[in-house]
């Protein structure tokens, strides 16, 4: 009896425990669950061509045969705070035109389940990862149709374009090409006028609207040469404004007979650039470089040019077109990261005009260049750089070197007609040696009674004179109007001759100079000096206007 009143005790739980079971069975049965409201779309994609973009995504979970469908909305900026475009499809793509969009506009997406007769929707958006942008017509721009001035532009078949727009990147003006029926019918356009080494956005139009958009940057060089090229033909055949690249190698200046000869650059302003940026690597063996005529100019970059084997008489020589003698305006001359060397006169000739402010030209810059055995014996007749007769802007010379050079520095000493604005020298960071001789006797910058504005900051001066003579000092200029500035300097071994000489002065009497933070300071260098390097813990490698070194940078790494 007892075992039986125990099962019997035991009986209703196990009844209960089994119709639980039964009931959680039941429950899960394979395709029953019912979601609480549509799930959010996943995999939102965009895929761009042209003047359309193809917007898909995957449809929501669990959402087959329920009805549900959904709101595609597009903004410009990620948080959706404007919608620029909004639709609503049962479908899980849609492709969108630039009658809903802007073509080169960047653009986000998102995408939601709307509601439907049994669910609400979903509580939110799957959204794009990143803006898109529909590029239009406009084609990518390859190197074989750039040039440093031009740019050819390829776009898809459409009838309506009118005009493209050109913006350049770096700031400045953008302007307009108008696109004729034949430029439409060809789909491609020549567009001019653009600078070397630059940054463009190109947009094309039908009316008001934007068809298409691509962005190009424009080749440094117009052409690029090698050793191999006869560098008179190449500058003889080139055209106002091209920059040539030369690669690494040596380039030997010679005519048809083999002979050296010069370069002439005439009425035209032609540039030369070393590609790898090493002037060591790139070497011009030359004769004579004349910039002849109104409109020359030039520039040189990372060259090294060297006088030795063509006897070379002049660096720069300025002449008129017709003849030495005749008036001319120039552009400018920028030399930047070279070395000139073994010259016999001058780096710089521009006396020969035949009347006062016969040469004209705006700006002289050297910069980062190494000059040296220029006129090295001090021969009378010729200075370093000789701007007598030239109504000149400005002459900037910076982190530069020179020595070894004769007679005078700079010299502009004829008086330029009235009413001439008055040229201005800035020379800063550079450092001087040797230098000075023959019948001049302010052999740094003379002017006589020529109105001129010097400054000279941060640089060292040494060793003057290098050939016997008798000097009076660095500066002389009187003409009403001018003014000197010697500031942050260190000088030693500046006498008023090669032996016995007393301490050289800045200038005569007649000549005012406005000097500061002005040291002596002996760095041990003599004539034939030709290292530079400032001692470790020199006082001059904080004394700039700066706190830096003073003198060409390259002596103070």
């Amino acid at each position: 009896m007892k075992f039986i009143n125990i099962n019997k005790t035991w009986l209703p739980g196990l009844v209960l425990f089994a119709s639980l079971f039964g009931a959680c069975k039941k429950d899960n049965a394979v395709g029953s669950l019912q979601p609480s409201r549509a799930f959010i779309p996943t995999g939102l994609n965009t895929t761009t061509a042209g003047t359309t973009v193809k917007i898909d995504w995957k449809a929501s979970l669990f959402s087959g045969g329920t009805g549900v469908n959904y709101t595609l909305e597009v903004s410009k900026n990620a948080a959706f705070t404007t919608i620029d475009y909004i639709k609503t499809t049962d479908a899980v793509t849609l492709t969108l035109t630039d009658d809903n969009i802007q073509v080169g506009q960047p653009y986000y997406a998102r995408v939601k389940a709307n509601s439907t007769a049994t669910l609400p929707g979903s509580n939110g958006y799957v959204v794009t990862s990143s803006s898109f942008t529909m590029p239009g017509i406009l084609q990518t721009v390859t190197s074989a149709d750039l040039t440093s001035k031009t740019v050819t532009l390829r776009w898809l078949t459409t009838p309506d374009v009118t005009k493209i727009t050109i913006t350049p990147l770096a700031g400045g003006a953008a302007f307009d090409v108008a696109l004729s029926p034949a430029d439409v019918t060809a789909t491609n356009k020549l567009v001019t006028g653009l600078t070397g080494d630059a940054s463009y956005r190109a947009d094309i139009y039908s009316g008001t609207r934007i068809k298409g958009f691509t962005t190009f940057k424009t080749p440094l060089f117009t052409k690029e040469i090698t050793s191999a090229d006869n560098l008179i033909d190449v500058i003889n055949n080139a055209s106002n404004g091209d920059i040539i690249g030369l690669a690494d190698g040596t380039y030997d200046v010679k005519d048809i007979t083999a002979a050296y000869a010069n370069i002439t650059i005439q009425q035209k302003n032609i540039g030369l650039q070393g590609k790898s940026g090493d002037a060591s690597k790139v070497i011009i063996n030359f004769k004579q470089i004349d910039i002849k005529g109104t409109g020359a100019g030039f520039s040189a970059k990372d060259i090294t040019f060297d006088g030795t084997a063509g006897a070379a008489q002049y660096f720069l020589n300025l002449i008129g077109n017709a003849s030495d003698a005749e008036n001319a305006t120039f552009t400018n001359i920028n030399i930047d990261g070279c070395v000139v060397s073994n010259v016999v006169n001058a780096f710089l000739r521009g006396n020969r005009a035949t009347n006062t402010n016969g040469f004209v030209i705006g700006n002289i810059n050297i910069n980062n260049t190494l000059a040296f055995n220029i006129n090295k014996s001090a021969t009378a007749g010729f200075n370093t750089i000789e701007l007598s007769k030239v109504q000149f802007a400005q002459l900037n010379i910076t982190n530069s070197t020179f020595y070894e050079f004769g007679r005078n520095f700079i010299v502009a000493t004829t008086v330029l007609n009235t009413g001439t604005p008055i040229p201005s020298i800035t020379i800063d960071k550079c450092t001087f040696n040797s230098f000075g001789g023959g019948t001049n006797t302010f052999v740094f910058a003379d002017a006589n009674a020529n109105a001129i504005k010097v400054a000279v900051t941060n640089s060292i001066i040494a060793n003057s004179p290098r050939a016997a003579t008798i000097i009076s000092g660095l500066f002389r200029g009187t003409g009403v109007g001018s003014s000197f500035t010697f500031t942050n300097n260190n000088t030693f071994a500046l006498l008023t001759q090669t032996t016995v000489g007393s301490p050289l002065p800045l200038s005569n009497s007649a000549t005012t100079v406005t000097t500061a933070a002005i040291t002596n300071t002996d760095l041990g260098w003599v004539q034939a000096t030709t290292n530079f390097a400032l001692p470790a813990g020199s006082a001059l490698r904080t004394a700039s206007t700066t706190g830096g070194a003073i003198g060409d940078p390259r002596w103070a790494k």
